[in-house]
């Protein structure tokens, strides 16, 4: 996946998580500033930044790792092998449930807090 494309993606998510976090508190009796939207910001920019640019470029940075076969009198399917990571994507965190996850399932940082568990998702090379 191009990381252009998926920038303009996080992009339309994070509008989303900031509209989701400003809603709940408006809905509360709340009154939201643009100044306290704006103070977190730059944390889900560099974020961002961090996921779309520098991720990939830590990979292409990583040398490639050569195996040896551990005992060469015994048969192996290959004397020696070289390893290398062309891209690294992360997924989207999301609810599973029943060991399932569905775009629907989406998993907020705010939903994280309130039900005490981990923001993570899994990260694929």
């Amino acid at each position: 996946m191009p990381s252009h494309s998926k920038s303009k993606s996080r992009k339309k998510s994070e509008g989303n998580q900031v509209n989701n976090w400003t809603s709940f508190y408006k809905n509360q009796g709340f009154e939201v500033s643009q100044s306290l939207v704006d103070a977190g910001k730059h944390h889900i920019d560099a974020f961002d930044y961090g996921m779309d640019e520098c991720l990939n470029k830590a990979c292409k940075r990583m040398l490639p790792v050569l195996i040896k076969s551990p005992n060469p009198n015994v048969a192996a399917p290959f004397k020696q092998m070289r390893i290398w990571f062309d891209k690294f994507f992360l997924e989207t965190p999301s609810k599973k449930e029943g060991g399932l996850s569905t775009s629907a399932s989406k998993l907020l940082p705010r939903e994280c807090r309130e039900r005490e568990i981990t923001y993570s998702a899994p990260l694929y090379a």
